[in-house]
């Protein structure tokens, strides 16, 4: 399934679980890559990623959205100078206590 329907089906359920998550920011991640858009923060498709934040905190606030991450950055370590978790700490910067 395309990541990105994947993302927003995810974002229709009530129980999102860190693990769901991370496994779709992973697949967006994979895909991004592939077509050079590694989530520049300002790109329009940043916008599935937020949303993603939002219902984490929506759900269980920081301490689920740390979760999501922590497994995402297992998921998709650092490589180089690349680094995907650093990445979605922008995008998600701002949302709920998410470093602040």
């Amino acid at each position: 399934m395309d990541p990105r329907r994947r993302a927003v089906e995810l974002l229709t359920k009530s129980d999102l679980s860190a693990q769901e998550a991370a496994e779709v920011l992973a697949d967006l991640c994979d895909a991004w890559v592939l077509h050079d858009l590694f989530w520049k923060k300002d790109h329009p498709r940043n916008h599935v990623v937020m949303e993603i934040g939002e219902k984490l905190n929506e759900l269980g606030g920081f301490a689920l959205m740390r979760e999501a991450y922590e497994r995402f950055v297992r998921l998709r370590p650092p490589k180089g100078s690349t680094s995907p978790g650093s990445i979605l700490e922008q995008v998600w910067h701002g949302i709920g206590d998410w470093q602040r």
